[in-house]
This record gives C-alpha cells, structure tokens and sequence, in this order.
C-alpha cells in the first residue's frame, strides 16, 4: 500500500490468490472504497482470484491497473473479483476489470462499468457491461455451502411488588383503621440473537452424497432380491397357467428395467467425483 494505492503482487505463473477485508484492506484502515487505486502485478497469463470479504461492498472513484499500466479488456478474462458473502455491492464511477461473482447480493450502480462475467442475486441501476468470458483455471473450492443463519429469540420477565400500608386512629370511643395497598408492575424485555453455522467443507459434502448412493444402492438390491423371490413363490405353484407366468414376468421385467435406470443415474453421480482427491482439514 503506497499513497492509498493497494497493489497486488504474484509471482506464479498459473494461480495467484489474494484475500482481503473490504472494511479494512490489508490491515491499512483503508477501506475498498477510500483507496486511489488497485495495480494488479502478475504474470498476464495467470489466474488471479480476488477473494473479498464483507457483507458491503462499495467501490470508491478510482482505476484498475495490470502490472503498471491501465487495464485492458483482454486482462479481463482471467481476472475473477469474488465477493462470497456480499448482500449490498455498489459501484458508481470505477471500471471493474474482471468477472464479478457476487452471487447473495443486491448490486446498485451508477455509470460504472463491468468488463467480465457478472452474478449477482438482483441488480439495480445502469452501467456499461463488455461480456468478456473468463477464461481462467480456478482451484477446487474448499467450502461449498453457503452458512445457515439461526435466529433465537429469549423473553425474560420481571415482577417488582411495592407495598405501602397506612394506619389511622380516631379515639372517641377508640376506634382503629388500617388499609394496606399493593401495586405489581411486571417488566417484559426480549432480545434477538442470530448464530451462524459453520460452512460445510466440500469433501463433507462429497462424502454425504457418497454414502447416499451406497444407501440407495442397498435399497435397490433389496428390491432385485424381493423380484426374485417372487418370482419363485410364483412358479412353485402348482398349476398355474402360462398366462400368470407371462403376466408376472413381465411386471418383474418393468421393476428390473427401472432399477437399472437408476442404476444409470447413480453411476453418473458418482462419475462426477471420480477424480476428487479433496482432504478434510483435522
């Protein structure tokens, strides 16, 4: 950080990552929107995946630089700005050199411009918009859940009891009065707290959908094994006409040839995680 200017500096060839808070960029106090500008510096064939934090973003009146000078639309296309847990993204002047993937937040720009891919969950405004595809290579994601919020709500409940008691006296042939009050007030107050889970990792979440197709797998062995049986029970009995045979294979036929789609279905699942080598963090 020089003169409010952020510079990003990579030295890989392939994959460069930076991560930084949007509220306070790089431990600077700076925030996104009070710097003079960003000088993207990294091998202008490389990937580089801009990781943001902070549930607001908002960019300030600046330019975007790649290694030094002013950014092109060509740099655009392996340039990926990601704003995981964004709600509001505004912009109003600076041109974004890079894909834009916001995908919880409400976007609000005023004459800005976008040079890349753009995902945002709802978008307000105008802006200038050059669809220049990424072309980047990006890592496997080590998170892909987004968190679940919980919200609790507690009441608590005070009740004070004041007493006042007043005591009179007129002696004529001596006569005693007493009179007690009693007021209760009850005080209510309630509070609001929201928690939130922990991201699923992935290779949880690859290990979930695992263990479902060996469930569904079992299932689908215990109805080939019912058929089967069934179809035994069938020709033992004695006399029975071909007609009931013929009807009995052919509903086993229709069972068999269902389960064999879904086999079809589980084996394209489990192609999709062929090639996963992701480890869990202990």
């Amino acid at each position: 950080m020089l003169f409010g200017q952020l510079t990003l500096a990579g030295l890989n060839e392939d994959l460069n990552i930076f991560n930084f808070d949007s509220s306070n960029v790089y431990g600077s106090g700076l925030a996104l929107n009070q710097l003079n500008g960003i000088n993207i510096v990294a091998p202008l064939n490389s990937t580089v995946l801009i990781n943001v934090r902070g549930n607001n973003i908002q960019f300030g009146s600046y330019q975007i630089f790649r290694n030094g000078i002013s950014a092109s639309r060509e740099n655009a296309k392996r340039i990926l700005w990601n704003f995981y847990d964004a709600l509001t993204w505004t912009n109003s002047t600076t041109a974004i050199y890079g894909s834009v993937l916001a995908p919880f937040a409400t976007a609000n720009t005023t004459f800005s411009q976008i040079n890349g891919n753009i995902i945002f969950d709802t978008y307000l405004g105008n802006a200038e918009s050059h669809n220049e595809l990424f072309e980047g290579i990006l890592p496997e994601p080590l998170e892909c859940l987004v968190p679940i919020s919980i919200s609790t709500t507690t009441s608590t409940s005070t009740t004070t009891t004041d007493s006042t008691t007043s005591t009179s006296t007129t002696t004529t042939d001596s006569t005693t009065s007493t009179s007690t009050t009693t007021t209760i007030s009850t005080t209510s107050t309630s509070s609001s707290t929201t928690t939130t889970q922990p991201i699923l990792p992935r290779c949880q979440a690859v290990s979930d959908i695992i263990e479902s197709v060996a469930m569904q797998q079992t299932a689908l062995s215990h109805i080939l094994n019912a058929e089967g049986e069934k179809l035994q029970k069938i020709l033992s009995i004695e006399g029975i006409s071909y007609e009931n045979v013929l009807a009995a294979n052919k509903s086993i036929k229709s069972m068999v040839n269902s389960v064999s789609n879904l086999e079809i279905m589980l084996k394209d699942k489990m192609d999709l995680f062929g090639s996963c080598g992701c480890r869990c963090k202990k």
